[in-house]
């Protein structure tokens, strides 16, 4: 009974040994009690369970060492991915000017050869900026060209009306609404009064013309300047925070420069306006140094027209005249180039009109050799100022300056309503199609795409960025 004992507790001792993991070990005694046999195992179980735990802190610290060497590689291997897609950025950019040059050598038969190097950011990422009204709202939007799709960024509600004594046909020039570029603020004009009857539109009552400022992204447009006289223009300066604003009388010319950011009265210069003469658009030059202004003169009869560029220079207050042509029933309302060089202007009562351009820097004159009715006595000068889009009964062209060819506009509607403007890379041509919808067309796709932004009854001013 006591042999079978002893057999059965060495066959239990075998299991649970082999249960835990444990060996049998060579001369340990056979008659061993299940308390000492519980204290061995307990033990030697300790000693698993920290050997156990030593390999596990091996096992972490291995895996954190093989984790940083993965990483370090992975940094560096990312690094040398953005270096090589830093390059191949820069051949995707070339490569999209290269296209739009392609674009427009297949349009105009060898423009590409006049078209400027543009930076990239006047190709992949500008934004068209547009302003349109309905009513006392005005609606601010945000247009991709490259997809053609706007979002609306900014909706402000006005107390007057905003003024419809102004025009859109040159670019920065003569908006109701105007931008400045460099701080994103926007400048609206607001007539005080009708200018068909003189009925007062101001919510207060009164017939002040006024211009109001507003910073982007916000609903208050504060108060910058009044004035009881409706002014005939104006004009937001690019080159300085200072607003040019032009009044006309029967027999005198003014010029009042404003502070943009307090509407303080800077400058206040008149001049004898003579008889017969009507002034058209300002333009300040690139460098804001001069502002010129087109003026028309009559002399007894519209055969007989004289067309003059008073040059204003605020620096030192002098005013100047370039006499630029004499015919004919000539219609000079129309822009100067984005260079300043040239000015563009329509002669002639029969069709087809003339096109005249005339060189500032040289004082030329030269006609566009164009053989169609014109459709619109509206001009629209390129980016870079070589190119000079009118509408004819064909549908719309350009004329190469520096080449003196006539080209089409492939994939563009026959029939336009109205050019807004041009793109300042030459790639985008916005306009209003024929059913009265906003339409951007794609020199590089050829291709015109209409642009959904909402109900509007005025386009009142738009900026590149």
């Amino acid at each position: 009974m006591a042999k079978r004992k002893f057999q059965k507790n060495k066959v239990l001792e075998s299991k649970e040994k082999r249960k835990e993991g444990f060996p049998l070990i060579k001369g340990e005694k056979r008659q061993i009690t299940r308390k000492k046999r519980k204290k061995v195992l307990a033990g030697r179980q300790k000693g698993i369970e920290f050997s156990q735990k030593e390999k596990k802190s091996a096992l972490i610290t291995n895996v954190l060492r093989i984790s940083t060497i993965v990483l370090i590689g992975y940094i560096i291997a990312l690094s040398a991915f953005y270096v090589q897609l830093g390059s191949e950025t820069k051949k995707e950019e070339a490569k999209i000017v290269e296209d739009i040059n392609k674009a427009l050598d297949r349009a105009g038969k060898g423009l590409a050869s006049s078209v400027p190097i543009a930076k990239i950011s006047d190709v992949s990422q500008q934004t068209l900026i547009l302003a349109t009204s309905r009513g006392r709202q005005l609606q601010i939007w945000e247009i991709d060209p490259a997809s053609a799709k706007a979002k609306l960024a900014q909706t402000v509600v006005l107390e007057d009306a905003i003024s419809d004594a102004t025009g859109t046909r040159a670019p920065g020039v003569n908006n109701s609404v105007q931008f400045k570029n460099s701080n994103d603020e926007i400048y609206i004009a607001t007539g005080g009064k009708l200018s068909y009857n003189s009925r007062c539109l101001n919510r207060d009552g009164t017939c002040k013309w006024r211009i109001r400022k507003v910073a982007r992204g916000t609903k208050i447009a504060n108060l910058l300047y009044e004035s009881e006289e409706e002014p005939v223009d104006w004009l937001l300066d690019q080159n300085s925070n200072t607003i040019m604003i032009f009044y006309l009388t029967i027999d005198k010319g003014k010029y009042v420069q404003i502070d943009s950011n307090d509407g303080r009265i800077l400058k206040n210069i008149e001049f004898q306006r003579r008889t017969g003469a009507s002034f058209a658009k300002m333009f300040f030059s690139l460098d804001g140094r001069y502002l010129f202004h087109v003026e028309e003169l009559s002399e007894g009869h519209v055969k007989n027209q004289k067309l003059l560029m008073q040059v204003f220079e605020p620096a030192n207050d002098k005013v100047s005249e370039i006499n630029i042509f004499q015919g004919g029933n000539i219609n000079a309302d129309t822009n100067i180039s984005a260079d300043g060089e040239n000015f563009a202007f329509f002669e002639g009562m029969t069709s087809p009109q003339k096109i005249n351009i005339y060189n500032l820097a040289r004082k030329t004159s030269a006609v566009v050799p164009n053989e169609l009715q014109i459709q619109s006595e509206s001009l629209f000068w390129s980016g870079d100022g070589k190119k000079l889009l009118y509408l004819t009964n064909e549908g719309p062209k350009f004329y190469d300056v520096e080449k003196n060819s006539i080209n089409d506009i492939p994939g563009i509607e026959s029939k336009i309503h109205y050019v807004i403007c041009w793109g300042k890379a030459n790639d985008y041509i916005l306009y209003i199609n024929e059913k009265g919808g906003i339409s951007l067309y794609n020199f590089l796709r050829e291709k015109a795409n209409e642009i959904a932004v909402g109900s509007w009854d005025w386009i009142e001013g738009w900026s590149w960025k």
